[in-house]
């Protein structure tokens, strides 16, 4: 049986064999990847977006083949010449199934137009992972209308603020909700998830499947001894939807407690861009660091790969989720796997996730003053933590099971391929 994955960036084996940055925030993608090589009877073919030709690329790697389409400049918007490649891709690689990672994108629409024109639609399965249409309705959760409307130098250059950017959001949210309207199969793992295929596709038959994360994520365990006391680790914060501006809004109650605490933030720094660069979401975190006197208490430690994040959570004594929404963030998955006490808001599908109380602390999404709550709670229970933390990774073990989730994707494949091999007949 053969498979065809769309995915949003290329996976690192192809970013370094092209000498190229690897997109960190698509793990899961790769923790698949590497499920699936047990399985003799599937082979995979990797459609990816690449920006160095017009042209379809094709290569073979370890028995799997990549095939690079042309990506315009701003993969947000959508291109109307990517559903003639698509089909041309279709046609040479002869998928059995075609698996959408996601639906973030408008490539994911121009796929479903070819699969429709190579009479091939009841072939296609989606994997939900978020959803724009849906992140759209969260986007300015807890902004400041100041902030929603205001704009800087670069704001007023690019004609740009948080709430058209939430429009764009909502505008590619469109193509979306066309493509899911079309597809026949859904994939997801959460109760938010299936109530959004209810609502968005509510003819398409829902499979259960949960994710594998990132191979290096399975070895490897938390302990109170080894971690920096006092020390609290924030995975992503480049958008509003990963709420930043919460998680800063807390940390002065943390600090009256405890003034050495530390926030690590992995990625880049927006709130140090020159004035001529900064977004109006950038000023924000500027402003609520430099007001509330936190900058020897924040720590932005720049883009980081697996191993590099790994050892942050490793070295953190809490790690925190502060978004304004999420389906199943894998940076949660990750810290459970780990061991690491967890507090997550209560977003999407993290129920599903991690049991309050017993495996790490939920709180309400805008309350920031719960969050200062349970960090000073996991900060008093010192090496007592670890038992929370030993609950969450055996919940995570479950979950992320790779020889698991992996059988159980095969067995989808297989059951989709079946059913149509059937009516066909």
């Amino acid at each position: 049986m053969k498979v065809m994955w769309l995915i949003n960036f290329a996976v690192p084996i192809i970013t370094e064999g092209e000498g190229t940055t690897a997109n960190v925030n698509e793990g899961w993608i790769s923790g698949m990847l590497n499920a699936l090589t047990n399985y003799n009877g599937v082979h995979l073919a990797i459609c990816y977006p690449q920006k160095k030709s017009e042209d379809i690329q094709y290569d073979v790697i370890a028995n799997i083949e990549y095939v690079g389409y042309p990506q315009t400049e701003d993969a947000r918007e959508y291109d109307p010449r990517l559903k003639g490649k698509f089909v041309q891709i279709i046609e040479k690689t002869a998928p059995d199934i075609v698996h959408l990672m996601g639906t973030e994108f408008p490539h994911c629409y121009s796929m479903v137009e070819a699969c429709i024109e190579r009479k091939i639609k009841q072939n296609l399965v989606v994997s939900i992972q978020g959803l724009v249409s849906i992140y759209a309705q969260h986007y300015l959760n807890t902004l400041p209308v100041n902030v929603v409307y205001g704009r800087t130098i670069r704001d007023w250059i690019k004609n740009e603020n948080q709430y058209k950017a939430a429009q764009k959001l909502k505008n590619r949210g469109k193509y979306e909700r066309q493509a899911l309207a079309l597809i026949p199969n859904v994939i997801g793992r959460t109760d938010w998830d299936m109530a959004c295929t209810m609502q968005l596709a509510p003819n398409a038959h829902y499979y259960h499947n949960n994710e594998v994360l990132r191979k290096s994520f399975y070895d490897g365990k938390w302990c109170y001894k080894n971690c920096e006391k006092h020390s609290i680790f924030f995975s992503q914060a480049t958008t509003p939807i990963k709420g930043l501006h919460i998680m800063l809004r807390a940390l002065p109650l943390i600090k009256n407690r405890y003034p050495d605490v530390k926030l690590y933030i992995a990625g880049i720094n927006i709130s140090a861009f020159p004035a001529y660069k900064i977004s109006s979401y950038g000023k924000y975190l500027k402003d609520l660091i430099r007001e509330q006197a936190l900058s020897e208490n924040v720590v932005f430690t720049g883009p980081l790969v697996e191993k590099e994040m790994k050892k942050r959570f490793l070295a953190s004594n809490v790690f925190v989720s502060s978004s304004v929404i999420e389906n199943s963030p894998n940076s949660v998955g990750e810290a459970m796997i780990l061991g690491i006490p967890c507090i997550t808001s209560d977003v999407g599908g993290v129920k599903n996730m991690i049991k309050h109380e017993e495996e790490g602390f939920i709180y309400q999404t805008d309350a920031p003053y719960m969050i200062a709550y349970y960090v000073d709670k996991i900060f008093s229970m010192k090496a007592d933590a670890t038992l929370i933390g030993e609950k969450a990774r055996e919940h995570a073990l479950q979950t992320h099971d790779p020889i698991i989730n992996g059988r159980e994707l095969v067995e989808i494949y297989r059951k989709i391929k079946n059913e149509n091999t059937e009516d066909d007949a």
